[in-house]
């Protein structure tokens, strides 16, 4: 995550959704990559709440957007 915000920083577009976003996407590559083959550890099934409440908030940062496109479109 520190190196989300530098390259964000670097890039002079840091903001809470990029970071949010960017976040959630290396999240679930990790979680992706570490997945065992086999068996599944016990703790490994609490980890699908956190992903379920990432994709939540993911889509709680697309229907900002959303609104805030409509809301310009309305005005003009």
């Amino acid at each position: 995550m520190i190196v989300t915000i530098l390259a964000l920083s670097a890039l002079d577009v840091l903001s809470y959704e990029l970071f949010f976003v960017s976040s959630l996407v290396g999240f679930l590559l990790v979680t992706v990559l570490t997945a065992p083959a086999v068996a599944t550890p016990a703790w490994r099934t609490r980890v699908r709440w956190f992903v379920a409440l990432g994709l939540l908030g993911f889509a709680l940062v697309i229907a900002g957007r959303i609104y805030a496109t409509l809301a310009v479109l309305a005005v003009t």
